[in-house]
């Protein structure tokens, strides 16, 4: 396994632009992965946050480094609001890590409303890394 420095468990997330409205905002964590409630938090909480800045910080380098994009489609869009809320779940979790498994398959990080977060390994050995 190779440890990433960059965040790929968020890679994939301010890629994805807005579109349409969510009905349900829930924020479900993919397998593996703690619950809002078991890291003190709750869906409405989640979707209540600001948006991030992007101009500074962690995720300003990690941006630098990676290459979000939209996939596995270019009919890939998500309602803005549900991405947030995913960010915010996934930057909550700390150092806690998340995996892209072997053979590069697309592992679910986080589903909210439209929105589904992803990462996938950039090699076939698999990797991890936490914000």
């Amino acid at each position: 396994m190779v440890a990433l420095r960059t965040p790929l468990c968020l890679a994939a997330l301010l890629a994805l632009a807005a579109t349409g409205h969510s009905k349900r905002r829930f924020v479900i964590p993919g397998a593996g992965l703690p619950s809002p409630v078991d890291i003190g938090l709750t869906s409405k909480e989640l979707y209540s946050m600001d948006m991030p800045d992007l101009t500074s910080g962690a995720l300003a380098e990690g941006l630098k480094k990676s290459r979000p994009r939209c996939g596995p489609s270019n009919h890939s869009y998500a309602d803005t609001r549900d991405i947030l809320a995913c960010y915010h779940y996934l930057d909550r979790l700390g150092n806690r890590t998340c995996k892209a498994t072997e053979n590069m398959a697309v592992v679910p990080f986080c589903y909210a409303g439209s929105a589904q977060i992803s990462g996938q390994a950039l090699d076939s050995r698999g990797s991890f890394s936490y914000w």
